[in-house]
């Protein structure tokens, strides 16, 4: 099972969480029917995303598709 939390945009930089690959997310993605997004850490994403590269990646969660923008530590 993988556990995952809905954050606002400052998240990133409150946190002082810094993508190894990728960027913070961004003002359209935090507004209400904006698109989605997700940061994802490195172990989820070599074990469950095969390592693929970000450009095009998506993560299904529930029953919609988010784009992965970014991929942080731990």
């Amino acid at each position: 099972m993988t556990t995952g939390a809905t954050v606002a945009r400052e998240f990133v930089d409150v946190m002082g969480v810094r993508p190894l690959i990728g960027r913070g997310f961004v003002a359209d993605e935090q507004r209400v029917g904006g698109a989605p997004a997700a940061i994802v850490s490195d172990p989820l994403w070599r074990a469950r995303l095969g390592a693929a590269p970000l450009d095009g990646l998506t993560l299904r969660i529930d029953s919609a598709l988010y784009p992965v923008v970014a991929l942080r530590s731990g």
